[in-house]
Parts: structure tokens; sequence; C-alpha cells
């Protein structure tokens, strides 16, 4: 619709208005192409994007696979003084996914879930019960030990995300399908985070709330990209993502307002961790990105996540979400879920050869033979649409 627009402002109106040349036609003609022209090509974009098994939605896009998280949005305004909401307000939630709803859970049942023991990869059975050997790249091990050991001390969850958990859940190592290190956190304290009698936090308990937070990063050692450890200097901007490396004593811009950033590293090749961090949301979801304006905003069911799994990440093991597939499905407003020239399978992609399609799934099929969380669900759907689908 907006390339219709502009089309027409652009082409139509300058020929209806006479201020640009035209053949001896009648300006009603060209103000109908004007219109009619982007609105089919808008129709054949639609068209072709849609698949076998869709569903069209009409609560909030043109088109919606059935396996999408579907969720009706309002604005909600952020007033001075008042409790900080999220930028945008979940109004009506509904998780579906094969053609069935997805029981998302009791709020109740959810905040058991929050309150639980966080997995504890200190025990090694799974690990040293496997004979199967996976490859990850030494600096993600390092990661993974690192904050295995911080989360320990915090004592909430934590566990891989995006691309580093498609390659963790399908081949044994982060590195099978990305170059960086993304995971995703859970607060501290979700039911009431910043005081006992609100699910709330103005911008001032939030501020403290997160430094607070960070702080046990910055005490281990490790540096939070524009992070203070003076609390007076800090302004976290409300922000639910944050960017780590592992030491804060390597300098890499000494002209750097903030320690923080001094330590922090920006290159072409991403040596820093990414971190998503969630905010509980009364109905038993997780909510991503709430007061950020020009990031994707999920809400996910906590017993999607929770408990937390275990899976491999080459030599250590790594925490994972209960329901791999879905979680990625619901990531990132259907990011993953989405079909393209390469297929829409999370396991393996079309272009590949037939050896290596053979090889994920192999590694896939010995995962789930050392009794870790993967994608082996998704090996005879794949198999069976020729690896278009899974």
């Amino acid at each position: 619709l907006k390339l219709q627009f502009l089309y027409f402002i652009g082409w139509g109106a300058p020929r209806v208005l006479g201020t640009a040349q035209m053949p001896p036609r009648t300006p009603l003609v060209y103000l109908l192409f004007g219109i009619i022209a982007p609105f089919s090509f808008w129709l054949l974009v639609v068209a072709t994007s849609l698949r076998p098994g869709d569903k069209v939605s009409t609560v909030q896009h043109a088109w919606a696979p059935i396996d999408m998280y579907v969720v009706k949005e309002k604005q909600v305004r952020q007033r001075e003084g008042e409790d900080v909401k999220p930028a945008k307000a979940v109004k009506a939630v509904q998780v579906v996914a094969k053609g069935k709803n997805v029981d998302v859970g009791t709020a109740k049942t959810a905040v058991e879930l929050l309150n639980a023991k966080p997995i504890d990869l200190d025990d090694t059975t799974l690990l040293d019960a496997c004979q199967h050997k996976f490859h990850e790249a030494p600096l993600n091990v390092k990661y993974v030990k690192k904050l295995s050991q911080v989360f320990a001390k915090i004592g909430t969850h934590w566990w891989l995300d995006e691309g580093g958990l498609i390659g963790a859940a399908r081949a044994g190592g982060m590195t099978n399908a990305d170059d960086d290190f993304d995971f995703f956190a859970i607060l501290p304290n979700q039911v009431h985070p910043c005081r006992e009698d609100s699910h709330t936090c103005t911008k001032e308990e939030f501020n403290k709330m997160i430094h607070g937070f960070l702080m046990n990063f910055w005490e281990e050692g490790m540096c939070v990209n524009n992070f203070h450890p003076d609390l007076d200097k800090f302004d976290s901007q409300s922000k639910l993502m944050y960017s780590l490396m592992l030491d804060q004593n390597t300098i890499y811009q000494p002209n750097a307002k903030t320690p923080g950033a001094r330590c922090f590293e920006h290159g072409k090749t991403p040596r820093f961790a990414h971190m998503h961090l969630a905010m509980y949301q009364p109905d038993g979801t997780l909510a991503t990105n709430v007061w950020a304006k020009g990031h994707k905003h999920d809400r996910i069911p906590v017993n999607v996540v929770l408990p937390t799994t275990r899976c491999r990440t080459g030599p250590v093991e790594a925490p994972c979400p209960q329901d791999i597939p879905l979680f990625l499905k619901l990531r990132n407003e259907g990011e993953y879920n989405k079909s393209s020239s390469q297929g829409n399978c999370l396991l393996v992609r079309r272009k590949w050869s037939s050896e290596k399609k053979q090889q994920i799934i192999k590694l896939t099929e010995n995962l789930h033979s050392c009794g870790y969380n993967s994608m082996y669900s998704l090996i005879q759907p794949a198999i069976s649409s020729g690896y278009n689908y899974c």
C-alpha cells in the first residue's frame, strides 16, 4: 500500500495535474493506472509468499503461516512519572501450531517455572556418557563457560538464542549456523522486579534494577558495552539488549566516555556476545524489547522455554528452550518461520548438497541418541517434504 501511494504521488499525480509531460491521453487513464498497477504488484507479492498450509489472518498481517504467533496489539503512551509500560501492549494472544492451539499454561504455572531452580550445568553425567564428538568455536566455548558461571551466581534462567541455537540444536555447535554468540536471559525477580506491590517499574527503578543485574557480569571481569559501575553515571535508556565481551581489562577505545565503552571492540568479525533480556508479563508470557522502537516485539509463553534443557555446544553443554522449534518459530516475530528460496526448514537448507543434508541429519540423530534436546522431531517432516518444510 505504501508502494501504491508513492507510485501515485511520484508518477500519476504530476501527470494528472499537468506538471509532467504525457502523451495525448486523458488524465483519468493515468490516475487509474497509477492506482491499479502498484496494487496488482502488491497482490502478486502476497500471492507468491503463500505456501500450502498457510492460513489468511485478518488480525495483523495480510497472511500468516499457521505456526505464527498471532498477536493483536495496541499502542500505549508512556508519560513522565508513571510506571514504564511496553511500547506495544498485547491485547489478545493466541499461539497456533500445526493447526491446534498450544496451551500456554496459567500465570500460576508460569510463575512456578520462573521460580524453579535453573538447570545445573555442573552435572556432567550426560556429557561424560555421550560418545559422539561435536565441533564448536573456541571463543563460543569460553562464553558458555563464563556465562554458566555468572548465571549460576545470579540464580536465573538463560539459554541459547537465534542462529546459535539453530546450530547447537541440529549440529551440536553454534558455528554451524551463526558467526556470533546470541543468548536469551530472564531478569531476576520477574514477578515483582522492582517492588513487591507491583509488576511494573518506573524508569528510575528499572535503571537501578538493570544496573544491579549487569554488575554481576562486570564484577566477574566481563566488559558490558556502555556500562558504568557507578549507578549515578549509568543510563540504561530502558534497554533490554546488551553486548558483552570476556575481558574488561583490554582497552579498544581509550577515548570513550564510559568504562564499558572503552573495553568494547566493534568489528566486522564479531567477538562479543549479544544478550537479549525478557520481561515477564502477567498473562504467562515473556516480552522482548518492550520499550524499544524499531525492534521486533515477541511474546513467548513461559512454558515454551522453561524448564530449560541441555544442548551440546562442542565439548560443553549449554541451556536450550524446552521446545526449540516452537521457540524459534515465535522468535523475532516469526522470522525463522518464513518461506524463502531455500525452503522453510530450520533443520536443513534447500541449496545444500545431499551429502551435507545427510550429515546434518546424522549429527541431529547423534544429539538425540545422547539425550540432548535437538531438532530431531524435524527430521521426518524434512525428508517427507523434500527438505522444503519441517
